[in-house]
This record gives C-alpha cells, structure tokens and sequence, in this order.
C-alpha cells in the first residue's frame, strides 16, 4: 500500500516534470469532518491527503488542481472540465459525504444546460449559487442582502460549512453578511477571488472552516490571499481573520456532543456582529 501511494503521488503531482508525460487522472475521496465515534473512520485520511496535495501543488506549473465541489452542477461541471481540455492535468476531489443526502445541496437542471460551466469561485446570488432562490421576497422580489456598500463581512469558506453558515444566517435575519465559496483550492484563484471581495469596499473578510486551524485549506489560502490584495495594490485589505478550530493534534473530537458544540461556536463567530 505504501509503494502504491508513492506511485500515485508521483505520477500525479510530478509526472509532468519529472517524467515528461501529462496526467489527466481523477481522484475523488470522500469523507465527513464529524466526531471519530459511532464508527465514523477517514477522515485523518482524508486530511492527510488535503495537506499532502496542497503542499506538493506548484503553482508555477499548476501541476494538481484540487478543488471541493458544493453542488450537484459543480461536479458535473468539474468532472466535464476534465474531460474535456486540451491539455492534462491530475485532478483531485475532495468530495464531504454529508453532501450526498443534504437536502439544500442540489441543483437546478438550468445549471447543467448549455451555458454554464464550474465556477471556481461562487459569490452570493450570483451564478452557480444553488441556493440564489433563497436571494429574493417570495412576494416582494425585495433582495435578501442589503446593497454591496452596506456589507459588513465576507465570509470565505469551502465545503460543506458553506450550509450551516447559511442555514444560521438566515435564521438570524443576518443581512450584511455574505458567504463566499471556493470551490477551487489550487491553483488559487487569485483574480476571481480578488473580483469578488473588491465587490464590497467595506467588508472585512473572514476565512471559516470546521477543521483544525492547523489542517484543512487555511494555511494554504491565507498567504496566497494576502499576495492576491498586494497585487492589487489593496495593502489594507490583505489580512484576513480566522475562524474555526484551534490548533489540534487528531482530526476531529472523540465526542459527538463536544463536536456539534464547537461547530455552533464557529458559525456564530463567522456571523457575529462587530463589536
């Protein structure tokens, strides 16, 4: 098994360079970021896996595109991106199980028709939003955020957290906050991502995730966020804050209980008004 994932890795993230031969190979791994009890394995894997491929990508040469899909759509769009380029690269997915069943994670058919495409970065209501239905008055077509202007943060987030955030900011009549997804890690979108925040002038922006601060894409955006907004001559606008778990040695709690209450935690953070 070990020479098998020495083989995978090479031919997948440096078969391009060192090997002198593309690779347009496809790797989805699935897996929860819940509590380790009740028979719930993987997912140490699993993050072994996000932070092996996240280091070992180049962005120079773009040789692995990692990405984590919230949509029925996106992954189609994703898989037929794949198949359909003129040149090869290794693609890998990491794909939350909870995902599979969750009730708000489902497309329209409009998003699969001519036209559309996988959206690297979703912003709020805009296209390849799956839930911009939920964006407008059913009876007064009134917007549900208030104008870019009166934004008071951006919440950068990727996976399946997305749907917390937004199922407890809706609750909380929260509208002047918006929930932005990356659905492409790497190579970072550094200009769509930039396009978005630029969006609201007077945001502060937020990265929330559920896993450790010391696993999961944290560690991977924050400098390459920062870099993005000095590009851009936005020195003021580079930092961002973290929200979500602090550092950890084990992926996940060993208690369902202990679990649910530090998520709740994180959601409120994300969404907590400005003190």
């Amino acid at each position: 098994a070990a020479l098998l994932h020495k083989l995978h890795d090479h031919f997948s993230t440096k078969g391009e360079d060192g090997g002198l031969t593309g690779n347009g190979g496809e790797l989805t791994t699935f897996s929860n970021m819940a509590s380790e009890s009740g028979g719930r394995i993987g997912m140490a894997q699993w993050m072994r896996l996000m932070t092996k491929y996240l280091r070992l990508e180049s962005e120079a040469q773009a040789n692995v595109h990692v990405c984590i899909p919230t949509t029925p759509a996106q992954y189609f769009h994703l898989l037929r991106r794949q198949m359909n380029r003129s040149f090869d690269k290794p693609l890998v997915v990491f794909a939350p199980k909870f995902l599979l069943h969750h009730r708000l994670a489902r497309s329209d058919l409009s998003d699969f028709t001519t036209g559309t495409h996988f959206f690297r970065v979703i912003d709020d209501g805009a296209p390849g939003d799956n839930t911009r239905h939920l964006g407008l008055h059913p009876v007064t077509q009134e917007q549900y955020n208030l104008p870019p202007t009166s934004i008071r943060r951006v919440v950068l987030c990727s996976g399946q957290i997305y749907y917390a955030l937004n199922r407890v900011r809706r609750q909380k009549k929260s509208r002047d906050v918006v929930l932005v997804r990356l659905e492409q890690v790497a190579p970072f979108p550094h200009d769509l991502l930039t396009d978005v925040v630029e969006r609201y002038p007077n945001a502060e922006v937020v990265w929330c995730q559920e896993e450790p601060k010391n696993m999961g894409c944290w560690s991977y955006v924050q400098p390459r966020y920062a870099a993005a907004c000095i590009a851009r001559g936005w020195e003021h606008r580079q930092k961002i804050r973290y929200v979500g778990r602090a550092t950890q040695a084990s992926t996940a709690t060993a208690s369902l209980a202990i679990h649910l209450e530090e998520m709740k935690r994180i959601v409120e953070q994300a969404l907590a008004p400005d003190r």
